[in-house]
């Protein structure tokens, strides 16, 4: 019995999400660095790194994988910030991933939009 697809797409996003975090937290913190980078994106981006870095969770990180799904959303959505903001090419020689740093975003974005409140998302933008 094969699962649905749903099911499918749900597992394989996730691993996707949660194997591109280190390399998105990277670039996070390497464009908050960048002087390229335009100080307003940054800011939002700073909040978004300083939530991931604390140990206080809306969802607690020792709660297996949910517990991390809030904090790859967040960097995703602090990256879209930035790169939004910069040259492509900027974005390129920050970016250790593997496949483009703009379709990863996305994907990821895509992907967890579901599981955020339309309120919250209609927030964020």
């Amino acid at each position: 019995m094969s699962e649905p697809e749903t099911d499918r797409d749900w597992k394989d996003g996730s691993k996707e999400a949660l194997l591109a975090f280190p390399n998105l937290a990277k670039l996070l913190f390497r464009l908050m660095r960048d002087t390229r980078v335009p100080a307003r994106p940054k800011i939002t981006a700073g909040l978004a790194a300083a939530y991931v870095a604390s140990p206080i969770d809306a969802i607690p990180d020792f709660i297996p994988f949910i517990g991390q799904v809030d904090d790859v959303l967040l960097a995703a959505f602090a990256v879209h910030r930035l790169i939004q903001s910069v040259d492509p090419d900027v974005v390129a020689e920050h970016w250790d991933g593997s496949g483009d740093a703009y379709e990863v975003v996305a994907g990821i974005l895509e992907w967890g939009a579901d599981l955020v409140p339309k309120p919250i998302r209609r927030m964020l933008g």
